[in-house]
């Protein structure tokens, strides 16, 4: 909720507004030599960080699984390229505290629930147990 809540905040328009338009950032912040080009690189990357930090953050506690990341994409990819600036923001702000909402009030909507109550782990990140016969891989003990 917190990240919908940010993508209608000032920040978020003025950092989107720096990041989606670089050829007229690199033409009103030009700085000669390596050091200039160092600076503007950096700043301009503190723009896009300012755009998407908690886009990426949600990530987290979503699980890392491959259909969010490719959500969490497609509304980067369409905020900074489509031709209505503000429409996307504001549809995914709605989006994202719309489907706050929702997990709070029921659980069972989070992508790692489990009906016992626990987080769900990635195969990855799951330890040898003893005596299974499985290890992090997944192969078993000959």
């Amino acid at each position: 909720m917190i990240a919908g809540i940010y993508q209608l905040t000032p920040l978020k328009e003025l950092c989107l507004s720096k990041c989606r338009t670089p050829i007229r950032f690199i033409m009103t912040s030009w700085r000669d030599g390596t050091a200039g080009a160092f600076r503007m690189g950096l700043l301009h990357g503190i723009y896009c960080l300012g755009c998407c930090w908690l886009l990426f953050v949600i990530l987290f506690p979503l699980g890392m699984n491959v259909g969010a990341m490719a959500a969490v994409t497609l509304i980067i990819l369409a905020e900074k390229m489509l031709p209505w600036p503000r429409l996307m923001p504001h549809a995914a702000a709605a989006a994202l505290v719309l489907y706050g909402a929702l997990v709070i009030a029921s659980s069972q909507l989070h992508p790692t629930f489990k009906k016992d109550g626990s987080a769900a782990m990635p195969a990855e990140m799951q330890m040898k147990m003893p005596g299974s016969g499985t290890a992090a891989t997944g192969h078993i003990k000959p």
